[in-house]
């Protein structure tokens, strides 16, 4: 096994070789991205609160997990961040409206398009730190289907793998915070 020869943690047997334990590996770009909540998922995030966990490994130094979320439009905030890793990361999120259109009000940390797209940023290193947005889309049905898009990358990658834990919320009250 990966262990009996010395790998770390965090290591799986695939094929005869030692990978990174990851259920989301095929996530490494906007055409593959894991969708996390809604469709057949068995998640469900059509409700105005919600929070979602999952762990996940980062492989390399210029790996960047990206994940989506089909979610209820509302006027709650969204918060990203990280409860576990032994790096230091790079947070990504946006909000896209029922009808397409970016749909942020506020965001907590800086602004930065990766392949197009306008992302709140945050470089989440330790307990607390997160990333979030306050919501704004043109007054819709209440059944109307959002996109809620979060990228992880290493800022400071440890080597070998990286596993970390993610948590999403959407929330009330938090957009005081930032």
């Amino acid at each position: 096994s990966c262990q009996d020869d010395g790998f770390e943690n965090g290591l799986r047997c695939s094929s005869g070789r030692c990978v990174c334990d990851d259920p989301f590996e095929y996530n490494d770009t906007f055409e593959n991205f894991a969708l996390i909540c809604g469709g057949s998922t068995g998640l469900n995030c059509m409700q105005e609160a919600w929070g979602i966990e999952l762990q996940a490994t980062l492989h390399q130094e210029t790996d960047i997990d990206y994940y989506a979320l089909e979610v209820l439009d509302a006027d709650t905030v969204l918060i990203a961040d990280l409860f576990e890793g032994g790096g230091r990361y790079t947070v990504h999120m946006t909000y896209f409206c029922p009808n397409g259109e970016l749909g942020i009000k506020n965001c907590s940390g800086s602004s930065d398009d990766l392949e197009g797209i306008t992302f709140c940023v945050a470089d989440v290193r330790e307990p607390g730190d997160f990333v979030g947005l306050a919501r704004f889309c043109e007054p819709s049905s209440a059944s109307e289907i959002g996109t809620v898009l979060v990228g992880v990358r290493a800022k400071v990658f440890p080597g070998g793998c990286d596993p970390y834990g993610l948590r999403i919320l959407a929330t009330y009250g938090a957009a005081e915070t930032f």
